[in-house]
């Protein structure tokens, strides 16, 4: 007898985030199959974790979704071609044709683009040491303790926007009988600019 369709949403957090470090390994362990044979005698480790990581970066996405649980929307078509839009994919802003396959040139500074509030609770545990790597966060406070001093802001010059709309099938219906809107906003910013 077969059973129900099992759902991402079945899944308690702490399952999903195992199951996501599985796939994490099973991708990078993919690419690398598929990669030895065409660059024999290379090493294909960083590529496999580039392609892992952009894969759990998919998945970080989705679950920042604040509207509903996961799997309860139609999510749009991604193109195959990074060029591509389509009536759920849209771009804008001055380098929305820039891309990993043709990036804005080296010696180019980075335009000024659209400014950007960002508005951040000031927590010292995780203020920016701009380090390179990122180095862990300090110790979160104490329950109870007051976490910040206030709100910091910082203005991001945003030189492009990549648009994903998808229905929101967990809440109710709009009056015109359509699913409610949600979109996931992008937003591509760099600091030549501004120092």
């Amino acid at each position: 007898m077969a059973g129900r369709s099992l759902r991402r949403a079945d899944l308690t957090k702490e399952q999903r985030m195992s199951l996501r470090q599985k796939v994490d390994e099973a991708t990078a362990l993919a690419v690398a199959k598929f990669l030895e044979p065409i660059f024999p005698g290379d090493d294909p480790e960083p590529m496999a974790s580039e392609f892992a990581y952009e894969s759990l970066l998919g998945a970080y996405i989705i679950e920042q979704n604040p509207y509903e649980v996961l799997a309860a929307d139609a999510r749009p078509k991604i193109p195959d071609d990074h060029d591509e839009e389509g009536r759920w994919v849209r771009k804008s802003g001055i380098l929305r044709d820039r891309s990993v396959f043709s990036p804005l040139d080296t010696h180019t500074p980075i335009p000024a683009g659209q400014p950007f509030q960002f508005v951040f609770e000031d927590l010292p545990h995780l203020e920016d040491d701009l380090q390179v790597p990122e180095s862990s966060p300090g110790p979160a406070p104490a329950p109870g303790d007051v976490p910040s001093d206030g709100i910091r802001q910082y203005a991001h010059n945003v030189v492009k926007i990549v648009r994903l709309r998808y229905a929101i099938e967990g809440r109710k219906k709009m009056p015109d009988g359509h699913f409610q809107r949600g979109f996931i906003l992008m937003a591509y910013s760099g600091g030549d600019s501004s120092g």
